[in-house]
């Protein structure tokens, strides 16, 4: 039984000239495979090549095998590539070119870095005439966009993109910027990001007249006196969120009288999510407008280069009955944000899901109080990227108590290299599939 058995499995292989079965009775057929084999050889040649054996499918649909599949399969399937690996598949032979291209079209989103494309006109207009249907586009923030490349993608994609965010040239405070005219040329645009750029009061209202459905806009930093505030939220009141308004503008533009904080941020009340950059302002009444804005509707708010102290800080927070999302970057005092979390009561932020604390100081005694809180449980994020010093005890207690956290980020400091290790050993496992 057995010798019989490897007889069989020996007459299967291809290439052996011995016939299917040995028996005398029977009368022999030609092996299918050699057959097969032999079509090939005369059709593809001594090459091999991939592009080779394309063609030579394309005579008989049984021996097409992976090109039998239809396009529209074969785009699914190209739309998981890299930008530079469908690039390379476009070039293996029409069918899968025919399928790059279409996957192309049909993609929404793209990242894209200056790795996978050079930022230039041509370039990219050839880019952006294949993504032709693209929704959202987000540009790495390692580079600044070029006025050239801005206008490649008005150009392409000014009646599809929903989504923009990149780092645009910004090289003045006042007038009309260049590279954010052509961002205005958009009429579909819905959510701008402009990390690490500045944009400029006329730029504002301009952005606000010519897209008709911007309902975010987030930047660095916001130039933009009171009255220019108020007519570009008369212009657009669908805008919700705004991101990086400077509330010290007197002190950046010439011939700019100051202005209290507090009619400022009178005109941002109908604002669901608002950042502010508040620099040199020390007025308690800044706090309180604040306070003001969280007891109503303001579900996120990030305050950048706060002077206040932690007890006033604290006071105007008290009343944010709706705050999901909290971000408090580049405190002046060192000690404020560990102030801060110790002074907070379990009846404070009851709706806090979201808490960055990018570019403050953090400590071991703020990361305890931190742990003891209500607040820890119910956040599903947590940034904590300058930790000064930490206790083992002290960070397993705040794990611990962070049942709900999906996006943990912590910086590690020389003061505690075995929170380095930790990290790295949680890295392993994750990628372990632990």
């Amino acid at each position: 039984m057995t010798s019989t058995t490897m007889v069989f499995a020996h007459a299967a292989s291809p290439g052996n000239p011995v016939h299917a079965c040995h028996r005398p009775d029977v009368p022999s057929e030609p092996n299918p495979l050699l057959a097969r084999e032999s079509c090939w050889k005369k059709r593809v040649g001594k090459s091999g090549k991939l592009e080779d054996v394309a063609k030579a499918a394309g005579g008989r649909e049984e021996e097409r095998g992976w090109y039998q599949l239809h396009v529209e399969v074969l785009a699914h399937v190209s739309m998981g590539l890299s930008l530079k690996e469908a690039c390379r598949a476009s070039q293996v032979c029409s069918s899968w070119r025919q399928a790059v291209n279409l996957s192309a079209r049909m993609t929404s989103v793209l990242n894209l870095t200056v790795l996978d494309c050079p930022w230039r006109m041509d370039s990219l207009s050839s880019l952006f005439s294949r993504y032709c249907c693209l929704q959202e586009l987000y540009l790495s923030t390692e580079m600044l966009l070029p006025l050239d490349a801005v206008r490649a993608i008005s150009k392409n994609l000014g009646s599809s993109l929903k989504c923009l965010a990149g780092f645009l040239v910004s090289n003045c405070v006042e007038g009309l910027q260049p590279a954010v005219s052509e961002v205005a040329k958009i009429s579909t645009l819905e959510e701008l990001t402009l990390e690490g750029t500045l944009l400029t009061g006329q730029s504002l209202l301009e952005l606000c007249d010519q897209c008709p459905k911007l309902r975010r806009l987030s930047c660095h930093e916001i130039l933009a006196t009171s009255s220019q505030l108020r007519t570009a939220l008369a212009t657009r009141p669908s805008l919700a969120v705004l991101a990086g308004v400077n509330l010290s503008v007197h002190n950046e533009l010439d011939g700019v009288a100051q202005e209290p904080a507090g009619p400022i941020l009178t005109q941002l009340g109908k604002l669901s999510s608002l950042g502010i950059n508040l620099f040199t302002e020390s007025d308690d009444s800044v706090l309180r407008s604040v306070g003001q804005l969280t007891s109503q509707c303001l579900t996120s708010l990030g305050l950048r280069a706060c002077q206040f102290s932690a007890s006033a800080m604290r006071d105007a927070l008290a009343p944010a009955r709706y705050l999901h999302t909290l971000s408090l970057v580049a405190w002046e005092d060192g000690a404020a944000v560990d102030n801060f979390l110790c002074s907070l009561q379990p009846c404070h932020l009851p709706a806090l899901r979201s808490l960055d604390l990018d570019e403050d100081q953090v400590s071991d005694r703020g990361l305890a109080a931190l742990a003891a809180l209500p607040l820890a449980g119910q956040l599903t994020s947590l940034e904590c990227l300058d930790v000064v010093v930490a206790k083992p005890a002290t960070f397993d207690a705040l794990l611990s108590s962070l049942s709900s956290v999906l996006r943990l980020r912590i910086g590690v400091c020389p003061l505690s290299p075995w929170l380095d290790r930790r990290r790295c050993a949680a890295g392993a496992a994750a990628a372990g599939g632990g």
